[in-house]
């Protein structure tokens, strides 16, 4: 087929290439492919197919009708089925057998199924297999059973610390015969103890705080640490208050700062051009005054200024009244004068001269005139205004006393006296309540409080402050108030805590039903419900009494339930059990065991008992004690061994049922004989030297066969990689040394000997023993070979270190000296046997020097010296060493570390730092450490930086004299504390220096209390950025302000920065649309604000933050209708159309959101109507009439599609246009005419009835 289709191919190019003509050509397909595998295997829809493809489409008009696919049936036959059966029964009780595999007598169940379809078309056949039989359990079978758990104990332990309590069952059947043992019978669990007693404790009081004001009266406060009574602690001697308050003055007064004047302004002359004039200059307010401090004073000073001087001339006063005459009485002198008002300037006329000015002449007094004086002008005002103060008033001499006239004598011409004023009181002005605090529970009601604060404080005698606390109980007592323990409330015995924490309810039980039956007892059969419960009452520790029916017995610990406090009944497992039979027929299901058998192997027991019943066992009596009881089983506590006699022995075995009756039997146990292997073997004696040499004997070997006419062979299987090796010795095996050591073994011992008991003391081999039993018992032993200690010679004299310590005192052993021995525990003599320096002796062991040495000093020097050692081992044995030493550097801790408050911002005593909260980069102070050793490089660390927020800094270190090393570095702050959060905290250091040795040392560093800012605005408790308000509401509440503070009581003043325009205001802590706010959501939806918020604190700190008011759209009613045309023709056509209608509404400002809907309140006799808009004539002529009312009122209502609706009604003005109208009502006045009257006679007059507007229009008409 390939080739056929290349050739084609082929063939199809040779015609493109030569262009012959083109002949019809059909299409050429390939040979049809294998048939597929069938669709299926049986039955009679099979199918299968096969298919070919075009190789050439055909050409030239060819044809391609050929079929590609076919197919054809297979499979026609019918499929197997195979036998179908019903699902197995459940298994089913059917006898009891002692014929089962397992052993003893035990529990036969059966099941069945039956044939649902037969087989069919060769499927498989039916087997004959309906039925099956298995066995079970054996008949003694027993699941173990458990009561309910009983309560908890009691919580033990230390109080309030951790401790436990139990919970137990007990077991009402025992597991038998293979049956799972029971479950643990004891519960424990965690538990915290019962509280302790805490006595009432009062601490000392506190410092009163600052006044709550800056001006005026207010209160403060004072606090105690109180340790509530707790657990029947001993009360407090006074009622435990943890805070006490008082009223208080304070005036914390700050005078008003002013600027520095500024210059003077320009000069303005009074007649604009020379002379006097005036100018001024000013300065400002830096700090506003504050309670009573010094005002302020005048910011504007107005000063005197002068331009070219102007000519003046003299200017003088009229003559003064004459003074009074100089004699008493008689001629004297009386005189009078002129006073110069403006002295003469810029060439001005000049003043007349003294003598110009002043007059005089004489005067004669000759009558006698009493002494006058002027009334009294009235008091002055009181010089205080708060208190007593003095008034004054005053007089003047009108006329002296004269010729012997009265004289004015002890009249004063001023006098003054006291006097009272209270013009400067005030009355205290308080702020609102403040909210109420969280309820403080206690036993009397719990406590809640509130506070306001003094705005303005009383003056002078004002009305004084009310109380700035308020205080009420916040939540009902407890009905048994007495078990009340820190306002939680309890209820006496007998009664139980409802839902609402407060009251208390008599406990009461449901009527009792107990429906129990244990596992293994079957209802009805072996275990009925009580039949009688006698109840005197259902209230707390009332009791029932529960009873069975004739013949039957209750089983429980008692006949009594009891109502308890957690309002169920005790003992709920009670029930009623028929007469017990005792068990009988005991038997075993095996009496032969092999020996050897292990504690694993067991024999079963099984007993004859009511079906219900479980049967215990126990042993009574084996003399060989090697049976245990498990369950229904008796299985070995030992390996049985035959050699342990006696071999046959009886076993007294009882069994017990779940009543306590019980049966005794008596079984004679054998045990069968089995070959032992060899038990034991042993290399006698076991024990050599250490050094011992190849060839040295070691022992010989024995072993033991429990089985008696043995014979056992032995074998050296493991010589410890040839170490040693076995001969015979006569017939007994025996083992020596095989290994070689080193010739000098001999001599020096030690290292060059292969046994050496300092290296290895003991050595192992493997011995096989093997009786001549068929098969042959084989056992394997190990054996050790014991190396008993010789004296080794030492090797050499060392001193550990290699250098001898400096700044050791004369006489004073440096050193001690060491001799390196393998033999543990010897003892060694030294002597020096040669010294260059001189400067040593050995005593007891140790090198001593006869001088110090210093590192510092000493530290190139090198000493050499020759020590002699003798053991004392047997025999002795000497070793000569040479000893090449220095001096060296013995390191030592630092010490002396401290913090000190040198250049910290803050003093404190040494190891006391103190730092302000809040403080970043500050330092705490400087951390001094000492080390006397010369040179030594100390590192500074902390133990811990307290999460990054401490550092050392600048360490460094000096060589003083005196002191050798002296090290200091900064401690700084890198991050702030919080002194509400952590009032203190503890600073670790670490310096250690280049030997490794440290030294430590903890401070506590107090953080000081300072003013913290606000963290932030509050909008009604909460930290968010916007706050709401509908439009068109003036002067509405926005939100109540708050600020978050760490300072708790702190208080807080708020302010705008940015009021947008004084759209915003804040009154107090309300944050409110200004009474011009008129804010509209069509135009503006929002606006951002920015609030201050300032603290109480000293100094006092302030925050910012900006805030979006959303203005939220309400519906506006809508206003002023306006119609398009008002002009109207009288006696219109039906539904001419006056004009449009249109109205305006806030809502629609910027884009159209309403719907408008018009109705009339007043359609003109209902001449007009409304068509969604248009206002128009209704289906009648408009029959206004011009010459009656040349304008006619119509009242339109609009409804906008708002939400709710609204409405706005307005009357319009419609003008009526004339037409002319026909006449009417056309008389002829004069009616008759005499007979024969010539032509043209007048017979009367037509006349038109006219209105009175025509009238006076003066229209004429034409007849």
């Amino acid at each position: 087929m390939v080739y056929r289709i290349i050739f084609i191919v082929l063939l199809d190019l040779s015609i493109s290439i030569h262009g012959q003509v083109c002949e019809p050509q059909n299409c050429i397909v390939n040979e049809w492919s294998d048939w597929s595998g069938c669709s299926n295997t049986c039955g009679y829809s099979g199918t299968k197919t096969r298919d070919r493809l075009i190789l050439q489409q055909s050409s030239c008009g060819g044809k391609c009708d050929l079929n590609l696919t076919e197919t054809t049936e297979c499979n026609r036959k019918c499929c197997p089925q195979d036998c179908l059966y019903s699902e197995w029964t459940n298994w089913k009780f059917l006898y009891f057998s002692f014929n089962c595999s397992e052993g003893g007598e035990r529990y036969v169940f059966h099941r069945g199924r039956t044939i649902e379809t037969e087989s069919t078309c060769g499927g498989v056949s039916c087997s004959e297999n309906l039925k099956e039989i298995k066995c079970g359990h054996l008949k003694c079978y027993r699941e173990c059973v458990l009561g309910m758990w009983s309560f908890w104990s009691s919580c033990e332990g230390p109080c309030e610390q951790t401790g436990v309590r139990n919970r137990t069952k007990i077991i009402k059947q025992e597991p038998s015969c293979g049956a799972d043992p029971c479950p643990p019978l004891e519960e424990q669990e965690k538990c915290i103890a019962g509280c302790c007693p805490v006595d009432c404790q009062l601490g000392e009081w506190s410092a009163w705080t600052d006044c709550n004001t800056t001006c005026g009266w207010s209160n403060r406060t004072r606090t105690r640490f109180v340790q509530a009574l707790e657990c029947g602690g001993q009360p407090c001697s006074e009622e435990p208050l943890s805070e006490d308050r008082e009223e208080c003055e304070s005036y914390q007064n700050v005078d008003c700062v002013v600027s520095p004047w500024s210059g003077w302004g320009v000069c303005s002359l009074t007649n604009g051009f020379c002379g006097e004039g005036s100018r001024n200059r000013t300065r400002t307010v830096v700090v506003d005054p504050e309670c009573r401090g010094n005002i302020c004073p005048d910011l504007v000073e107005n000063g005197v200024c002068y331009g070219p001087c102007c000519r003046q001339d003299c200017e003088v006063s009229e003559w003064k009244s004459w003074t009074y005459c100089s004699t008493s009485c008689g001629h004297g002198i009386r005189t009078r004068e002129m006073e110069i008002l403006v002295p003469a300037s810029c060439n001005g006329t000049e003043c007349p001269s003294v003598s110009v000015l002043f007059e005089s002449q004489t005067c004669e007094v000759s009558e006698m005139i009493d002494c006058q004086l002027s009334e009294w002008t009235t008091w002055s005002a009181c010089s205080e205004n708060c208190g007593q103060g003095t008034t004054e008033r005053s007089r003047r001499l009108l006329t002296p006393a004269y010729c012997g006239g009265a004289h004015c004598v002890n009249k004063t011409l001023e006098e003054s006296t006291t006097c009272e004023s209270f013009s400067a009181s005030r009355d205290c002005i308080m702020s609102e309540w403040g909210d109420w605090s969280n309820c403080e529970r206690n036993c009397n009601g719990g406590k809640q409080a509130r506070f306001r604060e003094v705005l303005q404080a009383q003056q002078c005698k004002g009305a004084g402050c009310p109380s700035s606390e308020e205080v009420r109980t916040c939540h009902p007592l407890c009905a048994h108030p007495e078990m009340c323990n820190q306002g939680v409330c309890g209820c006496r015995p007998g009664y139980h805590l409802v839902e609402d924490g407060f009251s208390c309810h008599p406990i009461k039980c449901v009527a009792p039903s107990i429906k129990y039956c244990p596992p293994s007892r079957r209802e009805f059969f072996s275990c009925r419900h009580p039949s009688s419960i006698a109840c005197k009452g259902y209230d707390f520790n009332d009791t029932c009494t529960v009873s069975c029916i004739t013949d039957w017995f209750l089983k429980g610990p008692t006949n009594v339930i009891t109502c308890q406090a957690n309002r169920t009944w005790s003992h709920p497992d009670l029930f009623c059990a028929p007469p017990n039979n005792p068990p009988h027929s005991m038997k075993v299901d095996m009496t032969e065991i092999k020996e050897n058998s292990d504690s694993r192997y067991c024999v079963y027991l099984s007993t004859e008992d009511d079906s219900y019943d479980a049967q215990f066992y126990s042993i009574l009596h084996d003399p060989k004690k090697i049976f245990r009881v498990d369950g229904s089983k008796l299985c070995l506590t030992r390996k049985a061994d035959f050699e342990e006699k006696p071999t046959k022995w009886n076993v007294t075995v009882r069994c017990t049922d779940i009543e306590g009756a019980f049966v005794d039997s008596t079984f004679q146990f054998e045990i069968l004989n089995e070959n032992d292997a060899p038990k034991s073997a042993k290399l006698t004696p076991n024990a050599i030297p250490e050094n011992s040499m190849a060839g040295v004997h070691v022992g010989c070997f024995s072993a033991q066969d429990d089985d008696p006419n043995q014979n056992v062979s032995l074998l050296l299987v493991d010589s410890e990689h040839k170490m040693f090796a076995s001969y015979y010795n006569g017939s007994q095996l025996c083992l020596k040394v095989s290994k070689d050591s080193n010739p000098l073994c001999t001599s020096e011992g030690g290292k060059y000997c292969v046994l050496n008991m300092e290296e290895q003391q003991v050595h192992f081999v493997t011995l096989m023993a093997q009786d001549d039993y068929s098969p042959p018992g084989i056992s394997y032993f190990n054996l050790a070979v014991t190396l008993t200690d010789v004296n080794d010679k030492p090797e050499s004299v060392t001193i550990e270190p290699d250098s001898i310590p400096e700044e050791v005192e004369p006489g004073t052993p440096l050193t001690a000296l060491k001799t390196i021995d393998e033999d543990r525990d010897q003892e060694f003599q030294y002597r020096l046997i040669e010294d260059s320096s001189g400067l040593f002796s050995v005593v007891n062991g140790s090198l001593i020097s006869s001088v110090k040495f210093d590192f510092e000093e000493d530290a190139g020097k090198e000493f050499q010296i020759k020590i002699q050692s003798d053991d004392n081992g047997s025999p002795s044995y000497r070793v000569l060493s040479t000893i090449v030493f220095t001096v060296g550097d013995v390191n030592e801790a630092p010490y002396d570390l401290h913090l000190t408050s040198s250049n910290a911002p803050i003093q404190f005593p040494d190891d006391k730092p103190k730092v302000k909260e809040n403080a970043k980069a500050a330092i705490v102070g400087t951390i001094v450490v000492k080390d006397q050793d010369k040179g030594d490089n100390l590192e500074i660390n902390l133990v811990d930086d307290l999460g990054g927020r401490l550092v050392i800094m600048n360490k460094m270190c000096s060589q003083v004299q005196g002191i050798n090393t002296y090290c200091l570095g900064t401690l700084v702050t890198f991050g702030s504390f919080d002194h509400e959060t952590e009032g203190e905290v503890n600073i670790s250091v670490s310096v250690s220096d280049n030997g490794g040795l440290q030294t430590t040392a903890v401070w506590t560093m107090e953080i000081l209390n300072v003013n913290d800012a606000p963290s932030d605005v509050l909008l009604n408790e909460a930290s968010v950025k916007e706050g709401t308000v509908v439009e068109n509401h003036n002067n509405a509440l926005i939100a109540v302000l708050t600020a978050a503070d760490d300072d708790v009581d702190d208080t807080h003043s708020f302010h705008l920065l940015d009021s947008a325009d004084g759209k915003f205001r804040i009154e107090g802590r309300q944050l409110m649309t200004s009474e011009l706010a008129n804010l509209d959501f069509e135009n503006i939806n929002t606006y951002t604000i920015r609030i201050v918020a300032k603290d109480s604190g000293k100094p006092a700190m302030s925050c910012e933050k900006f805030v979006t008011v959303r203005v939220q759209d309400e519906n506006e009613a809508p206003r002023n209708i306006r119609l398009s045309a008002n002009k109207v023709p009288e006696l219109s056509e039906p539904g001419f159309v006056i004009g449009t209608l249109s109205t305006e509404d806030p809502d629609n400002s910027v884009r159209g959101v309403q719907q408008f809907v018009y109705s009339l309140e007043d359609d003109v006799e209902g001449q007009v109507e409304v068509k969604k808009s248009m206002l128009q004539c209704d289906g009648q002529p408009c029959k206004f009439d011009f010459e009656k009312e040349s304008q006619v009122s119509v009242k339109v209502k609009v409804t906008d599609s708002g939400s709710p609706p609204l409405t706005f009604v307005e009357t319009l003005t419609l003008e009526v246009i004339d037409q002319n109208d026909p006449p009417q009502d056309l008389r002829l006045v004069g009616e008759s005419i005499v007979e024969n009257s010539p032509p043209g006679s007048i017979i009367g007059a037509h006349v038109l009835n006219q209105s009175p507007y025509q009238k006076k229009l003066q229209k004429s008409h034409d007849f």
